[in-house]
C-alpha cells in the first residue's frame, strides 16, 4: 500500500517527485494525509495549525498520524528518508 503525502500549493516539483517514487498525493484537508509536506516561509502556517488537533493522542505503537516535514533546505531523498522513518534525525 502507497503512503498518502498531502504536499503545499505551490511545491509542484516536489508533488511530482513523490508521484516518481511511488507515493500518493492527497489534498491538504485530507485526514488520510500520512505526512504533510510544507515550506515554511514565515511565522504563520495556517493551513496546518488548523490541521492539527492537540487533543487527540498519538498512537505511537501504530504510528498514526500525519509527520510535518518543512521542505526548506531538504533534497526529495531527504524528504523520502523522513516519510519512510517518520523521523528527522536517528535518536542515538
Amino acid at each position: 500500500m502507497t503512503k498518502k503525502i498531502a504536499v503545499q500549493d505551490g511545491l509542484n516539483d516536489i508533488k511530482k517527485e513523490l508521484k516518481k517514487i511511488g507515493y500518493t498525493i492527497v489534498d491538504m484537508d485530507s485526514h488520510e494525509a500520512e505526512a504533510i509536506v510544507y515550506l515554511k516561509t514565515d511565522e504563520t502556517i495556517p493551513y496546518i495549525s488548523s490541521s492539527i488537533n492537540m487533543n487527540t493522542k498519538f498512537d505511537f505503537e501504530r504510528q498514526s498520524g500525519a509527520i510535518l516535514i518543512n521542505a526548506e533546505g531538504r533534497t526529495i531523498e531527504d524528504i523520502d528518508k523522513i516519510i519512510k522513518n517518520r523521523i528527522y534525525t536517528p535518536l542515538f
